[in-house]
């Protein structure tokens, strides 16, 4: 699932404007985002995709996962909810 933070509403006069917009909305959120991200691929073993549950909601129908529970990421106060990606799910074989 892809988050979208602009819409066609959207309207800034200048560079400096919208980076502002960017600042004030975005950067905590991306920077979390990314945070966790990087954590859940250092924990990944070789050949693991590790996912949040929220990444594993989104993609559950076309992809197997391996619940993993709860892991203690560096640097994340509370433990995470995380999944490994085992294989991707054939169309054919999809629930509808």
């Amino acid at each position: 699932m892809r988050e979208r933070f602009f819409t066609s509403r959207l309207r800034v006069a200048s560079y400096e404007e919208l980076n502002a917009w960017l600042l004030d909305r975005c950067v905590a959120y991306i920077g979390a985002v990314c945070n966790l991200a990087a954590r859940l691929c250092a924990e990944a073993k070789d050949g693991q995709i590790l996912v949040s549950s929220r990444v594993a909601r989104a993609v559950e129908t076309v992809a197997r996962l391996e619940d993993l529970g709860n892991l203690e990421l560096k640097g994340l106060r509370r433990p995470v909810a995380a999944c490994n990606v085992t294989e991707p799910i054939s169309r054919a074989s999809a629930p509808a």
